[in-house]
């Protein structure tokens, strides 16, 4: 297809953090490619603070949360209002039936996504999925040959924090001595490394490396990562719910290093620059590996390795992956890192 006339360009952007910082070179790419294209995000609310100052987006819309009963009506007006603001390319990140419906009711003339969840009629430039496993940066990128763009393949992610969460961050970093940020905390089950042994590894960074610890989650997190800490016997510094996505990103720029298992707070990091351990087991690293510049994965090496599911499968030794990294291995990277 031409690009020629396209001026007006909305993307649908992934409804989680590790996703979403994994599109941001999407939106790099686009810039670069076109400066002139007007750019609108649609993007769940609680992301849409990490787009807000970002120089590659003339505009973003916040998509009612995911946690929020679904609205019929809210879903129409959205369709409506998007279908009236004259947008001639919709991009579709996430392989959801839903994210192709709102655009295709909105009747946007060019609807770019990938085949997925039978949803072919609703996009005219549909794309067939990888047939080998990518990263999920590179499958997000390919969608843009679509619209004649061809993008570096090295392109990094970036945030733009607002002004107001920079200088937050720099004021409790200002607090802070020689700090690492640790999130024990995940989403799937089958991705935690486990409580206690997070516990063992702040009491270890504390005493003998002399650093202090801040430790980062969401606010329905708070009590979980309070008691990781508190169980340490140490000192920390408990911002779970407490600091923003960008003023998260903030405090992490200027963290020695960051540890964590497999979610969207590593991705952040590694957006942020900071040395990056991944405590890695459920995931698949060449698919959503956080794209740090520096950094390591901490895995096992066993047959049921990266099986991809949220709740492990196995019966005879649950969680084997996580059981088997030990406290010692993960604090010696972390050693590594601060003695460089």
């Amino acid at each position: 297809m031409t690009n020629s006339k396209m001026k007006k360009v909305i993307i649908r952007f992934p409804n989680w953090l590790g996703d979403c910082i994994m599109a941001a070179p999407v939106l790099t790419a686009l810039r670069n490619a076109h400066p002139e294209w007007e750019v609108t995000l649609l993007v769940r609310g609680y992301l849409s603070q990490l787009f807000r100052s970002d120089p590659r987006v003339d505009h973003v819309i916040e998509l009612k949360d995911k946690s929020d009963s679904f609205n019929p009506t809210g879903f129409f007006e959205l369709a409506d209002e998007l279908g009236q603001a004259g947008y001639d390319t919709g991009i579709i990140l996430p392989d959801s039936f839903s994210s192709a419906l709102i655009f295709f009711m909105a009747k946007i003339p060019t609807r770019i996504g990938y085949k997925a969840q039978m949803r072919r009629f609703m996009l005219t430039d549909a794309l067939d999925q990888p047939k080998k496993i990518i990263h999920r940066s590179q499958k997000y990128l390919r969608l843009l040959k679509s619209v004649d763009v061809i993008p570096h393949v090295d392109v990094e992610p970036e945030i733009f924090p607002d002004d107001e969460s920079r200088q937050r961050a720099e004021l409790l970093a200002r607090g802070l001595d020689r700090y690492i940020v640790i999130t024990p905390q995940t989403n799937a089950p089958s991705r935690r490394w486990g409580y206690d042994k997070y516990s063992k590894l702040i009491a270890r960074v504390v005493k003998a490396l002399k650093l202090q610890v801040v430790l980062l989650g969401a606010e329905n997190e708070y009590d979980v990562v309070e008691k990781v800490g508190s169980d340490s016997g140490v000192q920390f510094l408990n911002l779970a719910g407490r600091a923003s996505l960008p003023v998260s990103y903030g405090i992490m720029k200027e963290a020695l290093c960051f540890v964590g298992n497999d979610s969207g707070a590593a991705h952040l990091a590694a957006a942020a620059g900071t040395y990056t351990i991944s405590i890695s087991g459920a995931d698949n690293p060449e698919e959503t590996r956080p794209l740090a510049a520096r950094g390591k994965i901490i895995r096992s090496d066993l047959p049921c390795i990266s099986c991809v599911k949220n709740i492990c499968p196995r019966k005879d030794v649950p969680m084997e992956c996580m059981h088997v990294i030990s406290v010692e291995e993960v604090f010696e990277a972390v050693r590594e890192t601060v003695d460089e």
